[in-house]
Parts: C-alpha cells; structure tokens; sequence
C-alpha cells in the first residue's frame, strides 16, 4: 500500500537477504514456549501497521475498541505525514486500550511486524494482525481466536478478506475475481494466509527480514517449518477497499507477485496461488455474475494483465534483482470504508 526509493545500501540488504542461511526453532522449543490455554483467558494483541491512513483508521479503531473492549490495539504509524497520528491519539483519549508508536521515518512493514512479534513473545498468547485500511466484521476477531484455540497444533489462521468495490467496472470485478480465487483455494485445496487479517500464536515466529515483501507468505512457511499447521476461518471476514483502476490492480499484483517469488527463492517452497490451471478453474468459478459475455471478456482481460504481471516480475525479480519492498501506495485503494458498506 505505500512508496519510496530505496538507497544503495538498501539495495545491497535486499540482495542479501535473498541469501540468509535459515535458523528454524527447534519443535521442542516450539513447544516449550507454547501455552494451551481458554480463549477468555488469552492474552490478546492486535497489531496494526499504518503508513499515511487518515482516511481509515479512525473507522477501524472505532470498530476494534468496540468489539474488542479487553485486547490491546497497537498501531505502528511507520513515518505517517497526514493526520494518521493525530487520529489515533485522539481515539486514545477516548478508549484506554488504543496505544501507539510513532516512526519518524518510513521503515516499511516488515519491520513494523517484527515488532509486534516482539510484543507477542514477550506477554501475549496472541497477536491480531491486520491492515490499517481493513474494517473487520463484528465478531471477525473471536472467530479467528476461536478457531486458533480449537487446536494447539494450528500456529496461525487467516480470515477471509471480501473486497468492496463495484462490480460494474473492469478492476472492481477482477479485485473480486482476485479474492474470490484466493477463497476458494484456501477452502478446496491448502490454506492461503493474507496479512489483510490473521492471527498468531506466541512461540514460533521472532522476527521477520526486514526487506520481506509478503510478510504474510513468510509466516505461513515459518510456521509450517516449524511444524504447525495453518488454518483459513472464512467466517472471519474482514473488508478491504481493492484496486480501482487498471493501473493500480497491475501495480498491486506486480508487487505480490515478486514476494511471492522472494520468498520462495528463501525458504525453497510454492504457495498455493502459483499453480496455474488450478488458479485459472479456481477463478472460472469464483467469477461474479455480471452477465455472461462481460464474464467471458473480463475474465480473458485479467488472465492477459496476470500474465503481463508475471513475465514483468520474472524478468525484474529474476534478471534485475528489484525488490520493492517499499512500494508506492495505491491510492484508490484508500477510499474511505464506510460502515454501512461493510454491513
């Protein structure tokens, strides 16, 4: 969601941390550290990254103090320049359990997780973590914790991110078709965590690299390393503002897309949304209705423009070796939630 050009020795840590020998925790320090306990007993942090989100933020604060009364919500505001601050300290004054921690200078969000993993392993059981532009639905929250709890044995669930944009343009119905794929995936074959909503369990994850663009995909192979299981909550539905435009959807995805390769590159495995035929059947199902030779149309445009992205974040990632991990934020993705459109 966000921008800035990186220094030359920026570039030489993003290289480098292409190559980072991996130290994973051993299952009996997994374990130790572990603690089953009842989901009233949790102790329970919800970690939001903000950069420049005045447009949200308040919404989303609001929406938490109310729903959450008893969990910690700490926002990360990573060198925010409008009235993202501001906002959050005046809901501070409103509720007791807001807090938050201001960068002066942009550090990206990587980093703003791996402070919230600190928190975790230092006094909670759990972290929530989510977007600051993200309005989760009433209960999202319990229903991730319930599910975590259900099982020692799941380490992080993700809930199901549903887009809000209008289906009678091109990129408001490819970010649905966008979504809708990721859904069913995560239902019919393996899990797809998205960092737009999820929760962690203390014990497994310490950090995150801090030029990791999907920090999201990190987690789960860290997790799944470490020998847990990850889980998908569809029922904790969490909304999100997609792309607006053409230009914004190929920028967003152009930036997942070399994530995703970066971290394959460095724990050496797939994730779920890189299998080609089964993504394209994935998504011929998933497509709303819009009418029938729309559908034919606009699902050929976004396997053209998937494609483009692609071939554009082989050559780049690959040959290049660019990795934006410090991204231009996409500004039509900012426009206000509304709470009747989440309803």
């Amino acid at each position: 969601m966000q921008a800035c050009e990186p220094g030359q020795q920026a570039q030489e840590d993003e290289l480098e941390i292409l190559h980072l020998p991996l130290e994973p925790i051993s299952i009996a320090q997994v374990r130790e550290a572990e603690r089953r306990v009842d989901e009233s007993e949790l102790r329970v942090l919800i970690g939001i990254p903000a950069y420049n989100e005045q447009q949200n933020i308040g919404k989303t604060i609001a929406l938490l103090a109310r729903d959450c009364p008893s969990y910690k919500i700490l926002v990360i505001s990573s060198g925010s320049t409008d009235m993202t601050n501001n906002i959050v300290r005046e809901m501070m004054n409103r509720y007791s359990n807001i807090e938050l921690i201001s960068e002066p200078e942009r550090r990206g969000k990587s980093r703003a997780l791996s402070g919230l993993l600190r928190r975790l392993n230092s006094g909670y059981d759990v972290v929530v973590y989510m977007g600051a532009d993200n309005i989760p639905e009433e209960g999202a929250i319990d229903k991730l914790l319930q599910r975590l709890t259900s099982d020692e044995r799941i380490g992080l669930v993700g809930g199901r991110p549903v887009p809000l944009n209008h289906l009678n343009t091109t990129a408001g119905w490819m970010t649905h078709l966008l979504w809708g794929t990721h859904h069913g995936l995560s239902i019919r074959y393996r899990p797809k965590i998205s960092g737009e909503l999820c929760a962690i369990r203390a014990g497994a994850v310490y950090e995150v690299p801090p030029t990791i663009i999907n920090d999201d995909a990190y987690l789960q192979f860290i997790f799944e390393m470490n020998g847990y299981s990850v889980a998908y909550e569809p029922n904790a539905v969490v909304y999100l503002r997609g792309p607006e435009t053409i230009r914004d959807f190929f920028s967003q995805r152009y930036r997942v897309t070399i994530g995703h390769y970066q971290v394959e590159q460095l724990l050496g495995s797939k994730l779920p949304t890189t299998h080609a035929i089964r993504n394209i059947r994935t998504a011929w199902r998933a497509r709303r209705k819009v009418g029938r030779l729309k559908e034919i149309s606009w699902f050929s445009f976004f396997l053209a423009v998937s494609g483009l992205v692609v071939a554009k974040a082989l050559i780049d990632f690959y040959l290049l070796r660019k990795l934006p991990y410090k991204w231009k934020m996409i500004e039509s993705t900012k426009t206000l939630i509304s709470e009747q459109s989440c309803s």
